[in-house]
This record gives C-alpha cells, structure tokens and sequence, in this order.
C-alpha cells in the first residue's frame, strides 16, 4: 500500500500530537524525567484517579442508604400491617426487606435507626417477621472509616499541596 507524502505528514503530526498531550497527562514521553521532575510524578495522577474513584464509591453507598431509609414508626406500622418479610437489628440500625408487592419477586430493602423498644421482639414474632440480631457494627469498619480514611485523605491533600509547593506538580 502506497501512502502519499501528504498523508505522511498528516498521520506524522496526528502522532506528535498525541504524544505530545500523553506526555503532558504524565501517561507518557520520554524516559528521562525533565528538569526538576521526578519519574514518580508523571505517575502521581493515577492516586489522585484513585482517590475520586474510592470516594465516588463510598459516596454512592451512603446515598444508597439514604435512598433506602424510613423512619421508625413507619417501620412499626409496616411490621403490624404483615409487610415486612425479614430484618437484621443492631445497636446502631435496623435493616430489612419488605414483602415482594404482587408481580414483584423481591422486595424493597429498607433501613431505619431503632429506638429503645422491649416490645419490638414480641411484635416480630406476632407477625412472622424472621430476624437476626447482631451486637455492634464491628471495630474495624468503625476505625478504618472514622480514623484511617480521613487520615489517608488528609495526607493525600498535604502530600499534594507540598508538591506543588516544590514545583514538582505542573498544572
């Protein structure tokens, strides 16, 4: 296949292009790093991706659960009218699923925060409710997102900020 200069040219300038805004991005370009410029900071984008990656996804499970939460006495009314089908308690939240609706094969997941009730087993029981109740949340789920999680987040941010303070961060 014969190409003409021309498109030579054009596919030539295409690839300096690219090669070009790849080496910008950090993804790519020459071995050697550029004055005053480390090898690891052309890489330091793909943490940074992380990060947002991991806090897109821990945002999306807390909306998750705000979607789903009703408050205690509707959850009280639910369980006297035979709609709830199954519940886990814990000391922090009570959470569950509703009886699949007719043409439905699931049914909706539903959480709530409890409150002091003696009487909730008893009305469980009354209604068929089958449930599971657990002490605590556990500790380390507890650590690694109220201590570790914005500890990381926090030196992230500093290690970010002092290096752009040295100018090893262009742009």
């Amino acid at each position: 296949m014969n190409k003409s200069p021309e498109s030579n040219n054009v596919l030539d300038s295409i690839r300096q292009g690219w090669q070009a805004f790849l080496a910008r991005l950090g993804i790519a370009g020459e071995s050697r790093p550029g004055p005053g410029r480390s090898e690891q900071a052309g890489r330091s984008w793909v943490w940074y991706l992380l990060a947002a990656l991991l806090a897109m996804w821990l945002w999306q499970g807390y909306q998750t659960g705000r979607e789903n939460e009703i408050p205690y006495s509707e959850f009280l009314r639910q369980v006297s009218a035979g709609q709830v089908d199954r519940v886990l308690v814990t000391e922090q939240a009570i959470a569950g699923t509703l009886k699949p609706a007719p043409g439905e094969t699931e049914g909706k997941p539903f959480l709530t925060v409890p409150l002091w009730n003696a009487e909730l087993v008893k009305t469980l029981e009354q209604h068929g409710v089958e449930y599971t109740v657990r002490q605590g949340s556990g500790w380390l789920s507890s650590f690694l997102l109220n201590w570790l999680l914005p500890l990381a987040l926090l030196f992230l941010f500093w290690g970010w900020m002092a290096n752009r303070m040295t100018g090893g961060g262009r742009g």
